[in-house]
């Protein structure tokens, strides 16, 4: 017995979980690299039953069996470490129908693996021996009873016999018929085990199963795995195509089990179809058991799954949509739990495909990611695709990385030093204010405290004037603004206005003098335009522009 792959960390081990009725204690453990296992203890008598259950589960290996990690003699008894698992009986309550029926299913498939392949007997087939891992599956464990066929002899039959009396087993587990079998017929003992089993486990169903299909199945059940003449049992694997084992999710399992054997119509209807056919599976069952087989490589390659279906994995449910967001199939809760994680791995695969449906879609589920996820997994990924010499790679790249922008910060995405490249020079463009309504007359006639901007056309010149005596700047003959001209007036500091982001120098005018204080501003230049012009002052009249260096086109409404 070995202690290979022991590397189970002893101040971890918790205190008994659960007591299989043969008395053998189930903890929970963690191992070195954080994963959890299961670990069962075994008093040292029974040496012989432990080294011959981790001998089968070393060399068996199939999906449905529980898979084996190490094996070591401690102190308190013989530990045998397998993956993380319950036993079905803490659980069963809280399954639903679809679950019951796809456990079953694998529990199946596990003894079909047993009898046809290694011409093997389990001799010890229910509840206590049916366990159910971190993804959902059903596992099939209690290998201390496993046989050859032909080596099912009396005595072997008889000790087994014995453990099962001595430890308890409820009574609807303990109808096992223990006598020898005929050479042929070695599945026998396990199909009639299974059938007490499985009759246990349909008073579990609801309505979700049809009761034509269910009534169907219980007939079957007698009348081949319960018939009293075991000549007239027929082999486990007859029951596979059963119609009580064909659903949308066992179908949905079985076609992505086998997706490089599908043409590629039949792939095309089955994705064009499949987020139909979802739509009445639990989200635990989705996130358990179909997760791990859509989110991968070779689904990724098929161009109606990225189109069609991908879109509504790949993206948690939203409490209100908007036209162009897509319904998600799970929560961000379960997302988060069960998807996440997958998606942190396939970063990890440089295939284009795959990677261009994981940025594809990086808006939708990169909020379920937590910073140090974005930053340290994602990020650095992300960031490989700019050297890519594929285009709409590092297209989609780009795009990437304004969705982490908005999560990490320009400083983690882009790095290094930033400057002020692009500077802000948009014009502030003035209210437009009506010189026909009574409290735009006061605004105008009064300078104190104001500024009156005139943009007007004069000799090809712009200018700026307030008289002493308040009137407007302007001959009635040619500069009077007619009914509907606009000329743009603002209160506040003079500092702050400039129509036309021109520098200029500008005075106040206060009770009809001038101000000596003379205020600067300086501001940015339309790349397009000529430099500001000079303003000096005119005597008696404030300030006005001299120079003509801007050239305005004839505008009727001045």
């Amino acid at each position: 017995m070995g202690s290979e792959n022991s590397a189970l960390k002893r101040d971890a081990v918790e205190e008994p979980s659960f007591t299989l009725p043969s008395g053998v204690n189930i903890y929970s453990a963690i191992l070195q690299h954080d994963k959890l296992a299961s670990v069962f203890v075994y008093n040292r008598e029974n040496e012989d039953n432990v080294n011959r259950a981790a001998k089968h589960l070393k060399t068996l290996r199939h999906p449905c069996l529980l898979r084996f990690l190490s094996c070591t003699v401690e102190v308190d008894g013989i530990h045998l470490v397998t993956e993380h698992v319950q036993p079905l009986e803490k659980v069963l309550e809280t399954l639903s129908s679809s679950e019951l029926c796809a456990g079953i299913y694998d529990v199946l498939q596990a003894l079909v693996f047993l009898h046809d392949r290694g011409n093997l007997t389990h001799n010890n087939i229910c509840l206590s021996s049916v366990f159910v891992s971190e993804d959902g599956h059903w596992k099939l464990g209690g290998m201390e009873t496993v046989c050859k066929q032909n080596e099912a002899t009396a005595e072997f039959l008889h000790s087994i016999q014995s453990i099962r009396e001595k430890t308890g087993i409820p009574p609807e587990e303990q109808s096992v018929d223990f006598q020898l079998l005929p050479e042929d017929h070695g599945h026998s003992r396990d199909a009639y085990s299974f059938g007490v089993m499985v009759e246990n486990l349909l008073t579990f169903l609801n309505e979700e199963v049809s009761e034509d299909v269910l009534s169907s199945f219980q007939h079957t059940l007698q009348s081949t795995l319960l018939n009293p003449d075991l000549t007239c049992r027929s082999p486990l694997s007859n029951l596979l195509c059963h119609q009580f084992f064909r659903n949308d999710f066992l179908e949905v399992v079985s076609f992505l089990n086998s997706l490089t054997l599908k043409s590629e119509e039949e792939k095309t209807e089955f994705f064009k179809f499949l987020l139909d056919r979802m739509a009445g599976l639990s989200e635990n069952l989705i996130a358990l058991r179909l997760v791990p087989l859509l989110l991968n490589q070779l689904v990724f390659a098929e161009p109606v799954a990225v189109k069609s279906f991908l879109p509504h994995l790949l993206g948690p449910k939203k409490d209100k949509l908007s036209d162009s967001q897509i319904s998600g199939l799970l929560s961000p809760a379960v997302f988060q739990a069960h998807v996440s994680p997958v998606l942190l791995k396939l970063f990890e695969v440089h295939e284009e495909h795959v990677r261009m449906v994981l940025l594809s879609h990086l808006d939708a589920y990169a909020e379920l990611f937590t910073q140090k996820e974005l930053k340290n997994i994602i990020l650095p990924q992300v960031l490989l695709g700019l050297r890519d010499t594929s285009d709409s790679l590092v297209a989609v790249t780009l795009q990437s990385l304004g969705v982490l922008v908005s999560y990490l910060g320009p400083d983690v995405v882009v790095g290094g030093d930033r400057t002020k490249i692009f500077k802000r020079s948009a014009p502030s463009f003035t209210k437009i204010m009506d010189l026909s309504s009574e409290d735009s007359s006061d605004d105008v006639m009064s300078c104190e405290g104001k500024l009156i901007y005139l943009p007007l056309q004069h000799n090809s010149s712009m200018f700026l004037k307030c008289h002493s005596s308040g009137s407007l700047p302007f001959s009635n003959k040619n500069n009077v603004p007619g009914e509907g001209s606009h000329i743009a007036l603002r209160k506040g500091k003079q500092d702050s206005l400039n129509l036309y982001n021109i520098p200029s120098r500008i005075s106040t005018i206060n009770n009809g003098k001038h101000c000596h204080h003379v205020t600067e501003k300086k501001t940015e230049e339309w790349p397009d335009w000529n430099e500001s012009t000079e303003i000096t002052e005119v005597d008696g009249a404030g300030w006005e522009e001299e120079e003509d260096d801007l050239n305005w086109e004839e505008d009727t409404n001045w």
